[in-house]
């Protein structure tokens, strides 16, 4: 506000006329920037002669520049016409110090000032002017740098000062540093002043994704620590270059801009099935900045292609320079993806999604039912971690054998169900003239591939009372190392089943509470002592007892092989 009030007064005093003058000399004429001077100050009138009717304020500046601060102190107060005091001059080299006040102005006698030591470096624009001698501004005027695009080259001046920021003789080994991430720059020596250039690939405007800062700053930075580093100012913008290409980011990558090759960073993560995910895709310059304003449309393309992949939307408008895919893919197995441009047929780099197949929890319950009885069935939809799996959509069900998954020749229902948000619980069906074991198939309209839950061994008693099956038989290799007796009772009755071998030596003995209906007894081929029998015929007795009455006896003959 000082500064400003001066120059008015200037104006207003040569307006009304006055024409005296001042005359300055300063003492010596010689010296250091941290050196105090003698200033003496006279104050003549129109006539040349002094002006002791003046007494007032003095104000000082160096080399004519009232904008800027180069001496203390820059005010004196005349009385009678003249004034004395001390003053420091911060601006080395030729200088001279300008005066004004209500009666006049005037311009010491030169000085010659030598800079104090080696104390800042300063970074400077190619074309901005560093203000030796004013700390008040950092040693620079404000300064509009020239637009700077992606990948442009930007020209600097490096200089070594002292403390007022003079320029000084001398060198120092210091680096450069940047808040782009991608500027790589070595250690520089410098001698009194030096120029350098550094190319930019990280655009500003419009701001990146996952970058700290809307503006661009370099920092120049001494390597000895009793010297002074400092930042280019103002910061300046470096603008995303024209639509050249597009960038397709899949989960686990990000968007890295400015990196030429690829764009990208992080790996891509193995995707569930059946569970929605995002594809993003960008429209870049070439080097991978997104840009606005883009008037064109985005398109995903697989491969394979199929009936299991759902996109939405099927197109995205790059006009923000970005935008999601939401993606669900049912089937399971890699997948080639890459994005094109309807307009302009630009391609991005393929992205492989390895899809994780969801897959089914089954229970099934009891693992041993009369034909014609309900098995109760319960399935839950998981992705590869567990994870329940929402999802609606109709499961396909049928019988199998158990050894070799080929249909079983009995009826089974329902043949198709339908999960909701994740499961399926009920009751099915298998019908059947023959005792065997089986598994029921499951597949999905998703595509998720087929499943099969555990062995469900189905009796067929054939409705007569006194039948005692078993089922493995043969049984004790891997995969069937026990096998199940299965028989009806007619009313609850203990129950007793004896196991011999073709010696006629008791080799292991069930004792049960037999229920009416069906019973199940299972045996893993282990005699009393539970060590495993060897392979061979025994025959199994079973005897069937309530009171004094025999509900049931009978027998049967069972292998086994090892």
């Amino acid at each position: 506000m000082k500064k400003l009030i001066i120059i008015g007064m200037i104006s207003l005093y040569a307006y009304k006329g006055f024409s005296g003058s001042l005359q300055i000399i300063i003492n010596p004429d010689n010296g250091s920037v941290e050196d105090y001077f003698q200033m003496v100050v006279y104050v003549f009138n129109d006539q040349n002669q002094l002006d002791t009717t003046y007494s007032g304020p003095v104000y000082f500046c160096v080399d004519g520049e009232w904008n800027h601060h180069l001496m203390d102190p820059t005010t004196g107060s005349a009385y009678k016409g003249s004034l004395q005091m001390n003053v420091r001059i911060y601006r080395a080299g030729n200088v001279k110090v300008h005066g004004t006040c209500p009666r006049g102005s005037g311009i010491s006698n030169p000085l010659n000032l030598s800079p104090s030591s080696p104390k800042r470096i300063v970074i400077l624009y190619e074309n901005q002017i560093l203000v030796r001698g004013d700390t008040t501004i950092g040693g620079k005027d404000p300064f509009t740098p020239s637009p700077v695009t992606a990948g442009d080259s930007v020209n600097f001046r490096i200089i070594l000062t002292d403390k007022y920021y003079n320029p000084v003789a001398g060198n120092l080994n210091f680096y450069l540093s940047s808040n782009d991430s991608l500027v790589k720059i070595d250690t520089l020596n410098l001698s009194d002043s030096t120029k350098t250039k550094i190319r930019f690939k990280i655009a500003t405007n419009p701001p990146q994704f996952f970058q700290s800062s809307d503006s661009r700053v370099v920092y120049a930075l001494p390597l000895e620590t009793n010297y002074i580093g400092d930042t280019l100012s103002p910061p300046f913008q470096v603008y995303a270059g024209n639509y050249k290409k597009l960038l397709l980011l899949a989960p686990g990558e990000r968007h890295f801009p400015g990196d030429e090759n690829k764009g990208k960073k992080g790996e891509i993560s193995p995707l569930p099935s059946a569970i929605p995910f995002y594809l993003k895709l960008y429209a870049c310059d070439d080097f991978f900045n997104f840009r606005k304003g883009v008037n064109d449309t985005g398109i995903l393309v697989f491969n394979p292609s199929n009936q299991y992949i759902d996109t939405v939307p099927s197109f995205i408008n790059l006009v923000n320079g970005v935008d999601s895919f939401k993606v669900t893919i049912f089937k399971s197995g890699p997948y080639y993806v890459y994005g094109l441009d309807k307009n302009i047929q630009r391609q991005s780099e393929a992205v492989i999604l390895q899809i994780l197949g969801c897959r089914y929890i089954t229970k099934v319950s009891p693992d041993t039912v009369l034909s014609g009885k309900p098995i109760h069935l319960k399935v839950t939809f998981v992705d590869y971690q567990g994870n329940k799996v929402p999802s609606t959509h109709t499961l396909y069900l049928s019988a199998v054998r158990a050894s070799d998954l080929q249909p079983a020749q009995g009826v089974f229902y329902p043949n198709a169900v339908q999960m909701e948000l994740g499961e399926f619980e009920g009751d099915v069906f298998y019908t059947t003239e023959n005792s065997e074991e089986i598994k029921i198939k499951i597949v999905d309209s998703l595509g998720t591939g087929e499943h099969y839950t555990d062995k469900i061994f189905v009796a067929y008693l054939k409705g007569i009372p006194d039948t005692l099956i078993n089922y493995p038989n043969p049984f004790g290799k891997v995969g069937s190392e026990e096998t199940n007796f299965v028989f009806l009772l007619p009313k609850s009755a203990d129950v007793k089943l004896y196991i011999y071998d073709l010696f006629g030596n008791l080799i292991k003995k069930f004792e049960v509470n037999g229920v009416a209906g069906l019973n199940i007894i299972k045996w893993d081929g282990r005699n009393d002592k539970g060590k495993k029998v060897a392979s061979g015929t025994y025959v199994a007795v079973l005897r069937a007892t309530s009171g004094a009455e025999n509900v049931l006896t009978t027998k049967r003959l069972i292998g086994i092989i090892r």
